[in-house]
């Protein structure tokens, strides 16, 4: 049930007239909870209409635009006529009586309010099946399958068995699911802390009768005293609760991870095209029409060629099943698949958990995988698994009010996610077959990871150092790529790397006839349409827009670098404008031709290299000029123009700020074991990112490094940034920043020498050795690598 929050606004009389501060309600009002918002607005009744007066106009537009309501006080004040008491109210909050409250400090008879089942608002439920009756939910499940007809070798027979299927299991799991009523915990006051607020309200209460000013100074006393108080209360509880996560390293890591973070935005209402949306119904149904637009495919702007052939190929795919190398599943496959999934993955529509799937009984294993099999074999995907379920969390950073600022997670069915595990290494072998990802992919692969790629950038930049003409980097930003993935143009583009025509049409029926519900709250819309992109939160994602970007052409005289949809462009040479402007053009020429989108004003270029060796010439995408920076991004590390690791620290530097903050925060444990364990577990990866590329630094780097990873130790432990490093490490029995940089970038290497895959193997080759004086400031990555693990 929503929260009711009530806010008190005091001006002084001697700011009548001030400027403050906009404080915006839209902003303020959490969806789905109610306000209250009153206090002393101290301004005369006639001065709301005058125009240097920005209260009024700004109270009548929120009533306007939002549905609140306004109430005055029910009599004048009796100090200051020209005070007017405002409180402004949701619509489902009723003031009743006037009454006199003990902790309200006012010069009136303020409004007391009834709020609706103000009751519900201290409670909670918490749905669950207890240990002892999951036996019983096994059994009943068990019974229920005597019913259960298995499907016939049809596409409708399918779907049938399907939801009978999942009928079952939501019936055993509704029968044995107990609800637990949980009073909200308040943090009760200790004896010292409740005699010191009581006294408090006390001299309150004898102030409002007298008015002396020597008891308005005992009231101030009184107050800090009680604020003491309170404050030391919730430190003994934050150690204490500190003491406990300690204990779990998984809980440990989870609430630390939100001390590091940046708080998150408070919960807002949605205002869309001048329209409020505060209910959990209205705002579902408003993110739904926005998602149901963007899950389509782009709008036809310049039809290309190949537009009417590749739809012609997508309605004429094969309507009966063909040949693909799937073996029948067995039961002890279906088994271990279920045994592997994580039990904390939430569940989708269908409310079907990972620990429910791992206590169904045999008959109901037997059940899924004959359905499983019959999918294969017929080629069709059960209707009931293509509906996800769609919830939205806030973007960082941005505007929490505008609905287009939220970033989708769609949540599909546990037993979706089986019969996709059990398929999608036969796909990905498909895919290997045709030569898809090949070397330029670093994204989903295994054996490959951001780092190597970033070396991998790095390093031919520090090569391109050598030439009179330094390596140019331009990246390149795809306009929601994986939402707006088109379909015909994907099956047409996997056509011609001659996919089987059986992967064909199970694609074709994978993707299409999807569809989505979204929930915010309580609220649950009816299901809307997805028409493009890939499904989001499928096993199967990944691997579809991984053999679409496979397709994107080489470009002569530029090498690309692909993780994911991340694309960086480099080349240098004397025709290095020439090349990227080349390369533009056919990457462009393939976004029409498989109807997707770059975005030019978030695409930049960096020119690397001496300031007089750096590239001048524009840079052009459809006759837009390209955004020249001085650093460029990729995938999280900053590239700055003279290859130096500058930029990157400053950053870290700033995450470096926010790990501190966490560290203070939890500075009041007093066990040092404890602290030296959040540390190593919870602070220092965030800032070890990277690593086997900043060991090769410089010694000012290195040092700067070494600052920056132990400045959260120091927090933590409460000791003087003055001291040393060094000995502060030896007295702790932990490695210092940099022998663990260094024994890092030696695993690095190491795993690095022993792949099988082309990209990690390239980094551990140095180039052929140029003369001294030609050697770059920086010297090859995998110069540094090979003389680690090397010295002779």
């Amino acid at each position: 049930s929503p929260f009711t929050y009530v806010t008190n606004i005091y001006v002084t009389p001697v700011h009548i007239g001030t400027r403050f501060q906009t404080i915006r309600i839209e902003t303020v009002c959490a969806r789905n909870s109610r306000h209250l918002i009153g206090g002393d607005w101290n301004a005369s009744h006639t001065d709301w209409s005058r125009r240097n007066n920005t209260w009024g106009p700004a109270l009548a537009d929120c009533v306007r635009n939002i549905p609140f309501r306004v109430y005055t006080t029910p009599e004048p004040t009796t100090i200051w006529g020209n005070n007017i008491d405002l409180f402004v109210i949701t619509t489902d909050i009723n003031p009743t009586e006037i009454y006199q409250h003990p902790d309200l400090l006012s010069d009136h008879l303020p409004i007391v309010v009834e709020i609706k089942l103000a009751s519900q608002t201290l409670i909670q439920t918490k749905s669950y099946i207890p240990g002892y009756l999951w036996n019983r939910f096994t059994a009943k499940i068990d019974k229920e399958m005597q019913t259960y007809r298995p499907p016939l070798p049809t596409g409708p027979e399918l779907d049938r068995a399907t939801e009978d299927l999942t009928k079952i299991i939501q019936n055993g799991a509704h029968a044995c699911t107990v609800t637990r009523t949980i009073n909200i915990k308040h943090t009760p006051l200790n004896q010292a802390t409740r005699l010191a607020l009581q006294y408090l309200r006390h001299l309150r209460k004898l102030y409002r009768q007298t008015r002396l000013p020597a008891i308005h100074r005992k009231i101030e006393t009184q107050r800090n005293l009680f604020l003491t108080l309170l404050e030391q209360q919730d430190t003994t509880n934050w150690k204490n609760k500190i003491k406990n996560l300690a204990r779990d390293e998984t809980k440990l890591f989870k609430f630390v991870k939100k001390l590091k973070t940046e708080p998150d935005a408070p919960p807002a209402i949605m205002i869309h095209q001048g329209h409020s949306y505060i209910s959990d119904e209205a705002q579902a149904t408003l993110i739904g029409r926005i998602f149901e637009d963007q899950f389509s495919p782009w709008p036809v702007q310049h039809p290309h060629h190949l537009r009417n052939q590749q739809m012609t190929h997508y309605e004429n795919t094969p309507t009966t099943p063909r040949y693909i190398d799937i073996p029948p599943a067995t039961i002890q496959n279906i088994v271990d698949i279920i045994k592997n999934l994580k039990t904390n993955k939430a569940p989708g529509i269908d409310k079907i958990t990972p620990t429910h799937a791992k206590r169904l009984p045999r008959s109901a294993i037997i059940a899924l995988t004959g359905l499983i099999n019959l999918a294969i074999h017929l080629q069709e995907y059960p209707t009931p698994w293509k509906t996800a379920l769609l919830t939205t969390i806030p973007k960082p950073g941005k505007d929490p009010t505008n609905p287009k600022n939220r970033r989708p997670i769609s949540l599909i069915s546990i037993l979706a996610k089986v019969y996709d595990a059990y398929t999608l290494p036969k796909f990905q072998e498909a895919l290997n077959q045709i030569g898809i990802p090949d070397s330029r992919q670093a994204g989903f692969r295994p054996g490959h990871g951001t780092v190597h790629q970033i070396g991998a950038i790095i390093q031919d930049l520090t090569r391109s150092q050598r030439s009179t003409h330094p390596g140019v980097v331009v990246l390149l930003d795809f306009q929601q790529a994986f939402d707006r993935v088109d379909w015909p143009a994907l099956l047409w583009k996997l056509n011609e790397r001659n996919l089987g025509s059986g992967w064909i049409r199970f694609l074709k029926n994978y993707l299409c006839e999807r569809k989505f519900v979204v929930r915010v709250g309580t609220a649950v819309t009816t299901p809307y349409s997805a028409t493009a992109g890939v499904p989001q939160g499928s096993l199967y994602g990944p691997s579809i827009y991984t053999a679409l970007i496979h397709t994107l052409p080489d470009t002569p005289g530029v090498r690309q670098f692909l993780y994911a949809d991340d694309i960086a462009l480099l080349t240098d040479g004397p025709n290095r404008a020439e090349c990227l402007n080349n390369a533009l053009r056919i990457i462009s020429e393939w976004c029409t031709e498989v109807h997707a989108r770059l975005n030019p004003t978030k695409c930049t270029v960096t020119p690397f290299g001496p300031e007089a060796r750096r590239m001048a010439d524009p840079v052009t995408l459809n006759l837009y000029p390209l955004q020249v920076v001085p650093i460029a991004i990729y995938l999280g590390f900053r590239m700055q123009q003279n290859l130096t690791f500058r930029a990157h620290l400053t950053h870290l530097r700033t995450r470096m700020a926010l790990v501190t903050q966490a560290a203070r925060l939890l500075s009041n444990t007093e066990d040092i074991r404890t602290k030296i364990r959040i540390y190593e577990t919870s602070l220092r990866p965030v800032l070890e990112y990277a690593a086997p590329i900043l060991h090769c630094g410089t010694q000012a780097e290195r040092l700067e490094i070494t600052t920056i990873l132990m400045r959260p130790l120091k927090a933590i432990l409460d000791l003087p940034i003055w001291m040393s490093n060094t000995q502060i490490c030896i007295n702790l029995g932990i490695p210092h920043p940099l022998a663990r940089l260094e024994e890092m970038t030696k695993r690095f290497i190491q795993k690095c020498r022993d792949s099988i895959h082309m990209l990690p193997q390239s980094l551990t080759r140095p180039a052929a050795l140029v003369p001294r004086n030609r050697m770059p400031r920086h010297r090859d990555l995998s110069l540094q690598w090979q003389a680690m693990l090397d010295p002779g």
